[in-house]
């Protein structure tokens, strides 16, 4: 019997300044080098009202297929950039229909295959 093969999805928080640089190489990085998973979804968000990411940026993006949101979420803890992460995953965990949801920093770059994250069905 043959199993589905589950559904990836990236996840990252862009915010302007030297974060969405980084979230910009680290797409393209996803993108050429990731195995099966390159042209996983990809989900970026800025969390925080006063840090939308640059025009160019966003055409960057749309150029390299990575969904884009400016939702306010992170508004009682905005000087705590670390709770952009947790904000953010559980807002796309509503959100989203794929099987694994993989948060990223947005200053990791992806050298090689990480088709690992390919999880066997049953596991967690």
């Amino acid at each position: 019997m043959l199993s589905k093969v589950p559904s990836v999805a990236f996840l990252i928080c862009s915010e302007k300044g030297p974060l969405e640089k980084k979230s910009v190489l680290f797409v393209q990085s996803l993108r050429k080098h990731a195995g099966v998973l390159k042209d996983a979804p990809i989900y970026s968000i800025a969390p925080r009202k006063d840090y939308p990411i640059s025009a160019s940026t966003e055409k960057l993006f749309e150029e390299l297929n990575v969904s884009h949101q400016n939702v306010v979420l992170n508004i009682e803890f905005k000087d705590y950039g670390l709770a952009n992460k947790i904000l953010a995953c559980s807002y796309f965990e509503k959100q989203l229909d794929e099987d694994i949801i993989v948060f990223c920093d947005s200053d990791l770059l992806v050298l090689s295959s990480i088709d690992e994250l390919i999880l066997d069905t049953g596991t967690d």
